[in-house]
């Protein structure tokens, strides 16, 4: 099976049910529903954060990511949360960065935030780049 690879990115007060809600999604689906526990998912999912340090996110779970931003391999589809969190990380250029060069390489990317400030990166129902 061709499995493609998805990207969520996580970081400090990520808003829990916008990382873990598409975590589970992808993680979950089945093109065989009868073959459920034999077959793996088409969706091979990572967790990317700036650091291997432990995120804290929205009313304090805590999340070990698998990979992050400078070791993160291709990706076929990038999330991008929202949460109390992109009030700060608005202001990390590293990170701005990141997401709008991953944000215009993969197709189809989602944030589920409003859109990553300020990338020129464009979600595929979009019609223009987040003006953030």
């Amino acid at each position: 099976m061709d499995r493609k690879r998805v990207g969520i990115l996580i970081f400090p007060d990520v808003e829990v049910l916008d990382f873990c809600g598409p975590f589970e999604v992808f993680s979950v689906t089945r093109l065989n529903e009868e073959a459920r526990r034999e077959e793996p998912s088409p969706f091979e999912v990572l967790l990317v954060a700036e650091r291997m340090d432990t995120v804290v996110a929205t009313g304090g779970l805590k999340v070990v990511p698998d990979v992050t931003i400078d070791r993160c391999p291709p990706l076929d589809i990038l999330v991008v949360p929202g949460g109390w969190g992109t009030r700060t990380e608005v202001h990390n250029q590293r990170l701005i960065d990141w997401i709008g060069e991953r944000g215009r390489s993969v197709r189809p990317s989602c944030w589920t935030g409003g859109g990553p400030p300020r990338t020129g990166a464009r979600c595929p129902g979009c019609a223009t780049p987040s003006p953030r």
